[in-house]
């Protein structure tokens, strides 16, 4: 599963934008087998019933995905890494004395 998560990273930039704005869901689906059985040991069979494997309750990996995506963007999370504070979303932090500056007065009582 884990070599899956990696070649998904890895290959990113081939499904991102552009790359498949004019395809259909269903090529999506087979372009990204394709690169997955290419550079992994999964083979094409074993990715699309791990695509349509059940789970525990009854529904596929891929309606987990989709809820999971609808959920983060629903929460306005469009990328990682992302951080919150009390639900509200923190950008623009990057070094420890920046944090530093952000949390201080939070702890304040």
């Amino acid at each position: 599963m884990f070599k899956y998560f990696d070649t998904c990273y890895a290959n990113q930039a081939l499904i991102y934008n552009s790359a498949t704005a004019d395809s259909t869901y269903n090529q999506v689906i087979n372009l990204v087998g394709s690169w997955v059985t290419t550079s992994s040991n999964v083979t094409i069979e074993e990715y699309y019933e791990g695509m349509n494997q059940s789970t525990v309750a009854g529904t596929t990996i891929e309606f987990n995905s989709r809820y999971q995506f609808k959920y983060s963007t629903l929460h306005n999370v469009w990328a990682t890494p992302m951080y919150f504070i009390n639900g509200l979303n923190v950008q623009g932090i990057d070094t420890y004395d920046e944090w530093v500056q952000t949390l201080d007065p939070l702890l304040e009582v």
